[in-house]
């Protein structure tokens, strides 16, 4: 049977020198031997290596790098982002189908229509061929205007009826001689390029 290893507590000191060692590592990591081979393979596909040997050699620069890369980056783009639609949606029963069809057309609009999928897929792909590593950051990103309204000659069950959304607030308001009201409020308006789910 395998003894189980007892840990002890870490002072303070104890955690912050572990910290600063990792942290020190971590810097090194600009010239570590992966930096340097990216440097090195961005010199050769900028076509500025390799150098002449000597004085009064040719000149003449091999891009075969740059071709290489080029020529790898049009058939990967190709195959993810050639024909009309590059996402399906399989339905799991017969009652899916329909939802599978819309999942299917609404992914590939926010891919190439709200986006740029296209330019996405041709920057990770170019990254990965040259640093080994091609990465793209998604996120939704809600966004809202504040709209304001002028409203007049509500009654008081009509103006609570607006004010029972959430998203209406009341900012000022008068009543008149008959006991109407006038006055201004403020909606908060949903502006992001797709539509969320209100509940």
């Amino acid at each position: 049977m395998a003894k189980v290893k007892e840990y002890e507590k870490l002072e303070d000191e104890d955690i912050l020198a572990i910290i600063d060692t990792n942290i020190r590592q971590s810097i090194g990591y600009y010239d570590s031997d992966l930096a340097r081979e990216r440097r090195k393979v961005t010199d050769y596909y900028n076509a500025k290596l390799p150098r002449p040997a000597h004085d009064g050699n040719s000149k003449y620069v091999s891009q075969d790098v740059y071709d290489s890369v080029e020529s790898m980056k049009a058939a990967l783009l190709e195959t993810f982002s050639s024909g009309n639609r590059i996402v399906k949606f399989a339905p799991q029963g017969p009652e899916d189908v329909q939802l599978a069809t819309v999942c299917s057309a609404y992914t590939d609009f926010v891919l190439f229509r709200q986006n740029d999928g296209f330019g996405l897929f041709r920057n990770v792909i170019h990254d990965g061929l040259i640093a080994r590593v091609g990465t793209a950051k998604v996120f939704w990103q809600e966004s809202f205007e504040e709209d304001l309204k002028e409203f007049t000659d509500l009654t008081q069950d009509e103006l609570d009826m607006v004010l029972a959304d959430e998203d209406v607030d009341l900012v000022e308001s008068d009543e008149n001689e008959l006991g109407l009201l006038s006055g201004l409020i403020s909606c908060l308006l949903y502006t992001s390029p797709s539509p969320r789910d209100r509940g």
